[in-house]
């Protein structure tokens, strides 16, 4: 029998130019079959390798985390667990989680050294890695950034990536882009891009010098996705990568993001100095209710502290109304490991999102000993309780004889108490008689009266079989936080891919028989 890991049903996209998730793809879905029959000797041996045992640590929680919609925390826990072990499946999932965060040039990259050594991979699999990344290609453009001042800084999206002049063009997704030039003694150029096209796409910087060295700007912001310009010039979108270059002198700071109040904010800047900007505009009451949506979240464990770009929300009770669009979620619980994550609240709609917590290894060390511990007594008090009552019936159904066969003789002897009888009252015997039916009915007595030591064992032994049952029924699962059998790809396996087919979407689903 099989079971699929997969991405929940709620992931499923609103429409071929919006998906379900403000960072993940319409094509999509990571997951993993395993066999529910108990583990191979290989992934025995696997849990007692410690590189291993950490690899599948860091696997099985990239598959929860992306399950989950976490897209950079599956990253992360996949790369860690490909730098442990490096293994063909983990590094197929790499490549399909960058893909799902719209980083389709990385995700090239990615299934090149995949396909460069595909060593453990069938053919099924190979031709599924290459549809995949031929997909993924198809996001990807070029751009030739030229400038007239050498080993000036080139940033896209203010991310550092080159100094020129470049030595090729600069391969990078599809769309809208912030792109700067910026070199000492010069005044900083921004531009604005639109990249749709296949074709190269060459841009020329011509760099003036300037009077004075550059001032620079960071802005904070604890509201993701507000759109910032300067001067009236894009400079990009909260959170920003690096601080803004700009000329000294007086600035205007425009920050704005639908549902929010656009703020405007002047700044001073001196000579080579350095300011700040905390950016975090209100709620725009009077459009809010059209521009909100609901979020629901399935935490793990309860009363879970939320937060919601900063702003603490208390225990998670009932679902949060908030602005449509990005927004950061931090999660928080004594003795687990917080919780932060970029999530997306659709328009005038519900958005769910799934949050597993994982516990501290103080935590996980105080849970499973306190579940063995409960575990141990319960099947110990089970087996006391089911012994004892067998016991206590077997001794009543032994003692139901003895009764029976002291009853015989006690009747046996009132019978020889009547005229005529060996015992009759007016007979010579009768003392004898009276000392014999006297013997035979304490005897009698005594048979019954050791009842009560059957029918208190049998209570005794029901009342601990039953409190055996409820500690072991009413039990947590000892490895409810351990990798889960699927996760152990570094033991032999066989992998396959097939096509996946949705109402909305197309794609291929990761499948493995461990």
């Amino acid at each position: 029998m099989l079971m699929r890991r997969a991405l929940s049903s709620n992931w499923a996209p609103r429409s071929a130019k919006t998906c379900g998730h403000w960072f993940r793809p319409c094509c999509l879905v990571l997951g993993v079959w395993a066999s529910l029959a108990a583990p191979s000797r290989a992934a025995a041996q696997t849990m007692n390798d410690p590189s291993k045992a950490a690899a599948r640590d860091h696997f099985d929680r990239g598959l929860r985390l992306f399950n989950q919609l976490d897209n950079e925390g599956a990253l992360l826990e996949f790369t860690r667990a490909y730098e442990l072990v490096p293994h063909v499946e983990v590094l197929r999932n790499i490549g399909l989680v960058y893909a799902a965060m719209h980083r389709p040039v990385q995700s090239v990259e990615t299934f090149d050294r995949l396909l460069a050594n595909p060593a453990g991979l069938d053919g099924g699999s190979m031709a599924s890695i290459r549809t995949e990344r031929e997909h993924q290609f198809a996001l990807v453009t070029e751009l030739d950034v030229k400038a007239n001042v050498s080993n000036a800084i080139v940033e896209v999206d203010g991310i550092d990536v080159g100094r020129t002049p470049l030595r090729q063009p600069l391969k990078i997704a599809k769309g809208t882009h912030v792109l700067s030039v910026q070199a000492a003694g010069y005044v900083p150029l921004r531009r604005q891009l639109e990249l749709v096209g296949s074709a190269t796409t060459g841009v020329d910087f011509e760099l003036l010098p300037a009077d004075a060295a550059l001032a620079h700007l960071v802005i904070r912001s604890r509201i993701p996705g507000v759109i910032l310009t300067l001067d009236g010039e894009s400079v990009g979108q909260t959170p920003l990568a690096a601080s803004l270059a700009t000329v000294h002198g007086a600035h205007r700071l425009e920050a704005r993001r639908p549902g929010y109040r656009t703020v405007t904010y002047p700044v001073q800047l001196g000579p080579g100095t350095e300011g700040a900007l905390d950016i975090n505009p209100e709620v725009d009451s009077q459009v809010f209710a059209s521009t909100s949506g609901y979020l629901t979240l399935a935490i793990s464990e309860p009363d879970a502290l939320v937060f919601v770009d900063g702003d603490p929300r208390g225990p998670y009770t009932s679902p949060l109304q908030l602005v449509s669009g990005a927004h950061l979620l931090r999660i928080e619980h004594p003795d687990f490991f917080p919780v932060e994550r970029s999530i997306a609240v659709l328009e005038r709609a519900t958005s769910h999102y799934v949050v597993e917590l994982k516990p501290t290894p103080q935590k996980l060390e105080r849970y499973q000993a306190a579940t063995r511990r409960r575990s141990t007594w319960g099947w110990i008090t089970t087996t006391t309780g089911g012994v004892l009552t067998a016991a206590s019936g077997g001794f009543l159904w032994y003692n139901h004889g003895v009764k029976s066969d002291k009853k015989a003789v006690f009747d046996g002897q009132v019978a020889r108490a009547v005229p005529g009888g060996a015992c009759d009252p007016a007979g010579i015997q009768q003392a004898t008689c009276r000392t014999e039916l006297q013997i035979a009915l304490d005897n009698l007595e005594q048979a019954r009266g050791r009842d009560v030591f059957g029918w208190v064992g049998l209570g005794v032994g029901g009342a601990a079989l039953g409190f055996g049952l409820y500690l072991l029924l009413g039990n947590d699962d000892p490895e409810r936080y351990a990798p889960k059998p699927q996760s152990d790809v570094f033991a032999k396996h066989r992998l396959t891919t097939v096509p996946w087919i949705g109402p909305n979407a197309t794609g291929a689903a990761l499948l493995g028989v461990f």
